[in-house]
């Protein structure tokens, strides 16, 4: 886990902030099928190029929450920097998580940042 000059875990709470606005409504709101993205078109879609590790936080170093079959579609909330200029997407598949970017393929549009 990381932590910020103040004492305090930053990216578990960016991560915990990114998850908050997915579920709150507003720009990202689930969709009829309950996957949450962006209003009106579901997220983007994306597949898991290789066996795809989802992370609490978009860091190597993160605590791994499960992991993604390669071939496994997945929707992409979002993408973000992460540790080490690293690239990371808030994916939801049957979790709310990170996933590095190098292991998805978006199919269509890329995502909004978060």
């Amino acid at each position: 886990m990381s932590w910020s000059p103040l004492g305090r875990p930053s990216m578990p709470l960016f991560a915990a902030a990114a998850l908050a606005a997915a579920l709150a409504g507003g720009p990202w709101a689930a969709d009829a099928t309950g996957h949450a993205g962006h209003a009106g078109d579901g997220g983007a879609r994306g597949t898991a190029r290789e066996d795809t590790v989802l992370r609490q936080a978009p860091a190597r170093d993160s605590t791994a929450l499960a992991t993604v079959d390669h071939g496994r579609r997945v929707t992409v909330l979002c993408a973000a920097e992460g540790a080490r200029h690293s690239a990371w997407y808030l994916v939801h598949t049957d979790h709310y998580a990170w996933a590095p970017a190098h292991g998805i393929t978006i199919n269509g549009p890329p995502p909004d940042r978060c």
